[in-house]
């Protein structure tokens, strides 16, 4: 189970389901050498600090191993938010996705099809869907060719 965390954790991170935020400033604030005065909008992106190289060496490569060695913290991995506005539902949705795929895994091979275009966008969702090829579990794993930006966006 810890490579399959780490895959849904490096997912999340390279691609998180909300890649952008936004906070009101309930008083005046410090950023840095920059004051933030009261009810100023600030945005914030989960894709870039998912990508800072200072908190996650190689910041564009799927490596899961790297969960194996490496504690976070919400405001440094936060595909659900954090502080106050982190999803209530973020315990319950690591869980079950790790439910659901180790089921599906034992009974299924999921490959995408050779060349498809995948292009997520905004909201980190494929423009034009995932096209994948559903077998029975036979062991037989590989790598199939993709296009799109997502060559832009993941080093495999």
């Amino acid at each position: 189970m810890p490579l399959l965390e780490g895959v849904v954790k490096e997912s999340l991170r390279l691609l998180p389901p909300a890649p952008i935020g936004a906070r009101v400033t309930t008083a005046s604030c410090e950023l840095g050498e920059m004051t933030i005065p009261p009810k100023t909008n600030v945005y914030f992106s989960q894709f870039i600090t998912h990508r800072l190289p200072e908190l996650y060496e190689e910041p564009n490569r799927f490596i899961p191993g790297r969960w194996s060695t490496i504690k976070r913290t919400p405001y440094e991995f936060l595909p659900f938010s954090a502080g106050p506005h982190m999803c209530i539902g973020w315990g319950f949705a690591m869980q079950e996705m790790k439910v659901v795929l180790s089921i599906l895994l034992r009974r299924y091979r999921f490959s995408v099809v050779p060349h498809a275009k995948i292009s997520p966008n905004l909201v980190m969702r494929p423009v034009n869907g995932m096209p994948i090829r559903i077998v029975p579990q036979d062991g037989k794993f590989g790598r199939e060719p993709v296009r799109g930006t997502i060559r832009q966006l993941v080093d495999w």
